[in-house]
Order: C-alpha cells, then structure tokens, then sequence
C-alpha cells in the first residue's frame, strides 16, 4: 500500500520560542513538520530541519531554492524577528536597519519567493507583537513589527485576486519555560509582578492556527 504524502506546514523560526511550541502542537495534528531556523536546538526526531541564518544571503538564496520543491504546504509561519533593546527613543540606524531586514524585509522576500513559484491557495501567518497596538516595547521593535502589519494589510486586494491568504497574530506577552518572562520572573520579579495576569501560554493561540488551517478566514485578518 503506497503511503499518501501528508500535508505540510513549514515554519520559519521555528527551533525555540512561540514557533516552537507551534510546531509540536501541529505535528500532534498529523501534519508534516519543516522548520527552517539558525539552530537545531530543542530539535524533535520527527520533525524535519533546514538550517538557515535568515541574515545571511548565502544561506537565505540556498533557502529560496529549496522552498520551490515543497508541496502540499498547508501554511507558511513567520516566526522569525529579533530585538535590539536600545534604551535611546531613536534607535542606532544601524541596529534599526539590521531589525527591519529580519522582521521586515526577509519575511517579504521569502513570500515574494513563494508566490512567484507556486499558484494560489497559498496561506501565510506572520507573528506580530501587541506593541504595535499599546506601544509597549522599544521603538526598534515596535516600528519593524508595525510595518510588517501594515506589510499584510497591504497585500488585501492582490492578494485577493489571486487566492492567496496572509494574516498576522499580535501575540500579547508570553509565558513558558526559558521565555523572556520566564527569565525575568527570576532576576527582576517586580517587573515580572507588573504584569500579573496579562500573561498567555502558547496554547491560548493554538485556537488561532485550528482557525486559518481548517476555515477560509478573512483575508488579512490579524489575531490577537
């Protein structure tokens, strides 16, 4: 009996953090799991790896050749980005130039990369940040992540025309082991307090994902 190929989902980022916690709940569903990241890190056996850093254009073209050959790819997720926590309320050009090419630029370029090579149906999700809405975070972050939202909302009516989806979540601030809070929590637990039941667990967007993959969701919606 030949074994029917299973869908796929492929996620960029995915070896820690949010993307990570993703990919072990989707391949629970009995998707076929392709992460594309710097590390192996917290790799599971059953999950395949590319090894890529996104800020390396060797590594990024080698990347852009290989998504080609996938198929039966169900969604796209960006969870790729990085912070430079500048104190300064105009960040250094150069650090704000290195974090608007990864959270901004790159994702863009790999989409780009995917439309020009596969037909509609394609569904993309990029991970945002709830600073973009309270304003809550450094001026780095805070213009890059807003500019990749109004990157989506954009791309509505092209993305419209030729059946193509693309929504962001704007995740509120994360708790679970090794995250950013979690390490706060230990070494300053009164900014930890502050924040006092507006913290959310992985699982609370795990909704989010059962939303795109299973339904046709308005185009360029952004969960929160």
């Amino acid at each position: 009996m030949i074994k029917s190929e299973r869908s796929k989902i492929v996620i960029f980022g995915g070896t820690s953090g949010l993307g990570f916690h993703f990919a072990k709940y989707l391949e629970k569903k009995g998707y076929e799991i392709i992460i594309i990241g710097r590390t192996k890190k917290n790799q599971k056996k059953n999950i395949k790896f590319h090894k890529c850093d996104f800020t390396k254009k060797k590594d990024l073209e080698k990347i852009k050749k290989i998504l080609i050959k996938f198929k039966l790819v169900k969604l796209y997720i960006f969870a790729i980005g990085d912070n430079y926590f500048e104190d300064e309320i105009f960040p250094k050009l150069n650090l704000l130039n290195k974090i608007m090419n990864i959270n901004l630029n790159i994702p863009i370029e790999l989409t780009k990369q995917i439309l020009d090579n596969k037909k509609g149906g394609n569904k993309f999700l990029h991970i945002l940040s709830d600073s973009i809405f309270n304003l809550k975070a450094k001026p780095s972050k805070i213009i890059s992540k807003g500019a990749l939202f109004f990157y989506i909302k954009s791309c509505k009516f092209l993305f419209e025309k030729t059946n193509n989806y693309i929504y962001g979540l704007a995740p509120g601030p994360l708790l679970f082991k090794d995250s950013y809070w979690d390490k706060i929590k230990k070494k300053d637990p009164n900014k930890f307090k502050s924040k006092k039941g507006k913290f959310k667990a992985p699982k609370d967007y795990y909704i989010t994902l059962d939303k795109i993959l299973d339904k046709t969701i308005s185009n360029t919606k952004i969960f929160t």
